[in-house]
């Protein structure tokens, strides 16, 4: 199972120019069930990982995607699992009065 989800969204006026960089954090994590959980997580990460990262600008609407952290978490349970989330920063602009206009 793959989850996508944001985390945070923090907005900052760095200019006098009406316009606001944000940086949203969000988090993309992997859920293995498997005997070995960490081994059969590496080739799901490593494709979602190459296929974000070969669009830093997400069709326009960024400016940058950063890689962040990693996070690693194993479950006992009737089969072992793995819970692997991986941490990017999407950098984006806004205007200031319309968050819909870059």
């Amino acid at each position: 199972m793959i989850i996508v989800e944001p985390t945070t969204d923090a907005a900052r006026q760095l200019t006098s120019l009406p316009k606001l960089d944000w940086r949203m954090r969000v988090r993309v994590t992997v859920v293995v069930r498997s005997q070995t959980p960490d081994t059969d997580a590496d080739s799901i990460i490593e494709s979602m990982h190459s296929l974000l990262m070969s669009d830093l600008t997400v069709g326009g609407y960024a400016i940058d995607i950063q890689p962040v952290l990693t996070e690693f978490q194993f479950l006992d349970a009737d089969q072992p699992a793995g819970v692997i989330s991986n941490e990017y920063d999407v950098l984006y602009r806004t205007a200031v009065d319309n968050l819909a206009a870059g």
